[in-house]
């Protein structure tokens, strides 16, 4: 995604997006809050923009180019979200103007909100994207040694990154203390994964290992505990 800043002829007035459907195809069914929540998460992950949940209905959602910053707040509901301008770097924001390059990621981040919508009301049953076999836990290892785990069993449609979120996780309930992503990794149809991490001397170490086949698919296998 390319960003080039030239001057204040190519500002705009910024783009604030206000009670969008999130389902304007009334052929298709309703969806949950939850279902709205991780199509944002998701459709901000393929674009770039790193989703934080602040409370249920609300991501702050930020995207980094290079020295460029936007950061929006989305609200949102079973049947509508908003997207708003919080604050931003280096991009010529004044005066509700921005550079014209802002309200082009707003509005590709809206439509493609909308197409992870579609793809999460299409799928029911055993077609869901994640099922979680075993709730994730938290507990503390000599003091400041967190460790977690979660059992997920993907279709292997279009499942390659699982993005951990500060707060309450809509996978198990978890409740971490940092963002985590957890990508490259070939999730094959109803295989079962172990997503498993360690949070020790403040870095983070993780793996996913597949269950299935009994093999490590994403770094190294944790061989204590």
């Amino acid at each position: 995604m390319a960003v080039t800043i030239t001057g204040c002829s190519s500002t705009k007035p910024i783009l604030n997006l206000q009670n969008e459907p999130v389902i304007e195809d009334i052929s298709i069914s309703d969806v949950t809050q939850i279902e709205v929540q991780e199509a944002i998460i998701a459709a901000g992950a393929k674009l770039g923009w790193t989703g934080e949940i602040i409370e249920p209905g609300l991501i702050d959602a930020t995207l980094q180019l290079r020295t460029h910053e936007a950061v929006v707040a989305i609200s949102y509901s079973d049947k509508q979200y908003s997207i708003n301008y919080k604050s931003s770097k280096n991009l010529e924001y004044k005066d509700g103007n921005i550079h014209k390059n802002y309200n082009r990621w707003v509005a590709n981040l809206s439509k493609t909100i909308k197409e992870q919508v579609i793809y999460r009301a299409s799928l029911t049953g055993d077609e869901a994207i994640v099922n979680t076999s075993e709730g994730m836990s938290i507990w503390e290892v000599d003091g400041d040694r967190k460790v977690s785990a979660i059992r997920i069993m993907s279709t292997g449609v279009g499942l390659n990154s699982v993005l951990f979120s500060e707060g309450t996780h809509t996978i198990g309930g978890m409740v971490v203390k940092r963002q985590l992503k957890i990508g490259s990794v070939d999730y094959k149809a109803k295989h079962e994964y172990l997503i498993d991490y360690v949070i020790e001397d403040n870095k983070i170490y993780y793996w996913v290992k597949d269950l299935t086949d009994n093999v490590v698919v994403y770094g190294t296998d944790r061989k204590s505990q």
